[in-house]
């Protein structure tokens, strides 16, 4: 059974192997990444769907200025290779 449980900081292991499995070594020179880059994530904002203790897919917002207007940068948003075509991410 799969659990939605907010994002904490003991998550940060699994959440960057999950992460590195879903979008592959290269995901740091994506240009999220870059705009996402000294920023820390909208905690209560931030989900992870639990099977078990193993995250299965994850969902973050990060907190950005777009000119002088505050904005929300929805991502990453990704789902455990494996699970692709599940519909966790839905």
């Amino acid at each position: 059974m799969i659990e939605i449980v907010h994002e904490t900081p003991e998550h940060a292991s699994a959440l960057e192997s999950l992460l590195d499995r879903a979008f592959g070594p290269d995901r740091w020179s994506r240009v999220s990444y870059r705009l996402r880059e000294n920023n820390k994530a909208v905690r209560e904002l931030c989900f992870i769907a639990l099977e078990g203790a193993q995250p299965v897919a994850v969902v973050r917002f990060f907190p950005l200025r777009v000119g002088e207007a505050a904005a929300l940068l929805l991502g990453p948003v990704a789902v455990a290779p494996e699970r692709q075509g599940h519909g966790i991410g839905s």
